[in-house]
């Protein structure tokens, strides 16, 4: 429930932020400054994206499991795509909330 509201609150309040920024500075500046924000996160997503690929690249040339990189590589994808990180970032509480699935390191064995 409370995800929900979460989920339901914030594109409001955007808007809300939104008609204020644009009620003060005009129309036109706030669409050049949505572009311009939406311009420098897609230049900040593929820089993201390209250091993780070559992460990733480097852990297999090692020999090493490349898990942890191929999930940051998930989210980072996610994120790109419009989902918000708070289901990653927050794991659903419960009984076996105190496990850490990814604990440990592991190698691969030829």
């Amino acid at each position: 429930m409370l995800m929900i509201l979460f989920l339901l609150l914030v594109p409001m309040a955007e808007i809300a932020i939104f008609v204020e920024v644009g009620s003060r500075i005009g129309a036109g500046m706030t669409v050049l400054l949505v572009i311009i924000s939406a311009v420098a996160g897609i230049w900040l997503v593929r820089r993201q994206g390209f250091a993780t690929a070559t992460r990733v690249q480097a852990m297999i040339a090692r020999g090493e499991s490349p898990a942890l990189g191929m999930l940051e590589g998930l989210a980072l994808y996610l994120r790109h795509m419009g989902v918000t990180g708070t289901v990653i970032r927050h794991p659903p509480a419960g009984g076996d909330s105190e496990r850490r699935p990814l604990e440990g390191e592991s190698r691969r064995v030829d």
